[in-house]
Parts: structure tokens; sequence; C-alpha cells
């Protein structure tokens, strides 16, 4: 399908909040370039089919027969740039099988834009981050993505795209809540890892950064956000979850000689359950080292401090952060628009608090 009509469009990518289409429409662009010169143009339209399913995976499917393998010849020096205006963001089935194909294809680059964000699981979250892991660029769409599908995707008839109330105010409603899902806006940083009173912080942020080794040489680095979901649960749990799937088992295969330093910049120390999975996770896998540096001390339950003791016995580094700590989460994980960290009030004085507590749970 090349277009769609103005009627389908509207039906479809309005961005109003509340609005749930069921279907899924992508507009698509691809490019194909080799040794800096531009080759071909496609663009076009999909939507949901019985086979292969969602638009996204229909879209893999004519890429993969039609672009990547005409006549079943591939051109190997092809680079291959592709857009995606999409009236819902992947669920994590789809995200998941486009992480893939990406993770697959080096020289395939995608972006995508979204109308609104499809969260029905809470592992339509993770699949969001698993596209960005695999190098896609994720946004939702600005009032202008909208105009630009009207001009270029839909029947119009030769008229101006009519915008809808409230589209500017939806999109930054909606584009802050993905940049939180994919890493952090400012005022969500300060809130949840402040080292000040724990009123109102319920939930935990955990910063990750993981290097992998291999005889003594850096083969990768990754990095991301997680947050408390329903499923697995505390923040911790979800990268346990991401790293044994995406990292140690990736495609069911493990690097044995692999080496794994791991460290986590996280709001709220462990509770009691999470730190005795951490160690079990730590004590099964011991070509895994983990640091962790803690904003504030969870401590409602006597057991608490018995799982920080058992994650430093299975090998663990347990800290609390220090200003330092706080500057680096926000240059490397904060959405900070080019903004300077912002030190608070009484900063060093609770770490210093924090960390003499600390350390009288762990060695005395």
């Amino acid at each position: 399908m090349r277009s769609i009509y103005p009627k389908t469009f509207y039906s479809n990518f309005k961005n109003l909040e509340g609005y749930w289409p069921k279907s899924t429409r992508l507009c698509f662009e691809v490019e194909t370039w080799e040794d800096g010169s531009f080759l071909d143009y496609q663009n076009g339209v999909f939507r949901n089919q019985l086979y292969p399913g969602h638009a996204e995976l229909c879209f893999l499917d004519w890429f993969h027969e039609k672009v990547l393998f005409p006549d079943e010849i591939q051109c190997p020096d092809a680079q291959y740039h592709v857009t995606w205006y999409i009236s819902w963001s992947p669920c994590f089935e789809c995200a998941e099988q486009v992480a893939r194909f990406l993770n697959e294809h080096e020289n395939v680059d995608l972006s995508m834009s979204a109308a609104r964000l499809y969260l029905c699981e809470d592992e339509d979250e993770r699949g969001l981050r698993d596209l960005v892991a695999a190098g896609a660029k994720v946004a939702m769409m600005a009032p202008e993505d909208f105009e630009y599908c009207w001009d270029n995707f839909v029947y119009n008839g030769g008229w101006d795209f009519p915008y809808w109330k409230k589209v500017r105010r939806n999109y930054g409603r909606l584009q802050q809540q993905l940049d939180e899902i994919l890493c952090m806006y400012p005022n969500t940083f300060d809130f949840n890892f402040q080292n000040l009173n724990s009123y109102g912080r319920k939930s935990t942020f955990l910063c990750f950064e993981v290097e992998r080794w291999k005889d003594g040489s850096f083969l990768d680095y990754q990095n991301g956000v997680f947050r408390n979901q329903l499923y697995p649960g505390h923040a911790e749990l979800c990268f346990l979850d991401w790293f044994h799937e995406k990292v140690l088992f990736p495609d069911e295969i493990q690097c044995p000689d692999a080496q794994y330093h791991v460290t986590w910049y996280i709001s709220w120390s462990p509770c009691f359950e999470c730190a005795e999975q951490v160690a079990r996770f730590l004590n099964e896998n011991e070509n895994v080292y983990l640091s962790i540096s803690a904003a504030r001390l969870y401590l409602c339950e006597d057991e608490d401090e018995q799982g920080l003791r058992d994650l430093v016995a299975a090998g663990a580094k347990v800290a609390m952060m220090a200003p330092k700590d706080f500057k680096y989460c926000w240059d490397n994980f904060v959405d900070n628009g080019g903004w300077q960290f912002t030190y608070w009030k009484n900063m060093r004085r609770n770490f210093s608090s924090l960390q003499q507590k600390l350390d009288e749970i762990l060695w005395d």
C-alpha cells in the first residue's frame, strides 16, 4: 500500500489521550546507500495482517524479501536508512523481533517515531529499551511529523494538514513518558535519587553499565535504566531478567570465557528478597562482578540488613552514592538538555551519614 485516505490517517494517528484504535499503521521510507552514494528510495504503508502479523512484522517480511535479498542476491556493501512513522509503538514481541533483526543486520539503521505509546504489559517498556539497545532511534511523533506523513503518505487532495486540538501538548506529554522509559528526565532523577528523606519515593530506579571482557581485552559496553515493574518485579530483578536473556545467553548461546563487569547506581539499596536473588545469581555466575552504589538505604525490615551482608559475601561491592556518582549519573543517564548538574543542599553530609550506617551494617 503506497498511501492512505485522510479519514484512515486521522482515525489511526491522532495522539489524543484515551484514544485506542485497535490496528497499527506504519508509514515507512527506505534509503539505500553505497560508498557514500545514494542508490534508491522506497516508501509505503503497512498495516496489521493475519500473516505475518503486526505491521512491524509485515515490514520486516517485505524488507527481507524485496530489499535485502531481491532475487535472492544481497548487496553486501549497501547501507539502509529506514524511517518509520507508526500509529502505535511496538508491542514487546514485535520490539524483540525488530531488535533481533537490527542486531543481525548491522548495515540497517532504524529511526522510529510513534503517534502513541502501546503499554498494555509491563514488558512493553522493556521492548522499547531493547530497541534502543539494538541501535534504533525511538521518539514520539511531533506535530511536524504528522504534517510530513500527511504530505507524503496520505491521499490529501492537495489540502494542507489541519492540526487537531492539543496535538503539541499531547506530543510533549508522550515524549516525556517515553524519555522516562528509555532514560530519565531531570525531575525524575532529582526526585528519586536525592539522598534526602524518603517521603513519596516509593519506586526504585537502577542505572546500569555492563562491560564485557575476554582474555584481558574489552569487547563491548551497554548501559540503561530499569525501574520497578509488575513483572518481574523490583528494578534489580528486571535487570537480572534482561541480563540473563540478552547478555549471558543471547540466542541461547553463552560465551563461556567472557567476564562481565556490572555497575549499578540505584535509588534504593536492595530489599532482602532482591538481595538474596542477586547474591544467588552472583554465586551461580562467577564470571560476573557487581558494584552497587545506592542513593538511600532501604531498611524497612531487620532482614534487609542481612540481605546487604549476603550481597557482600557473594562478592558484590556495596557502597553509598557519593556526590561524584550523582553527577556521573546526571551526565550519562539523564536527558539533561546540556544543563550542568546542580548539587543539592547537604548532599555530602547525607552521603557520609549513610556510608557510616552502611559500614556499621556490613562490618560491625
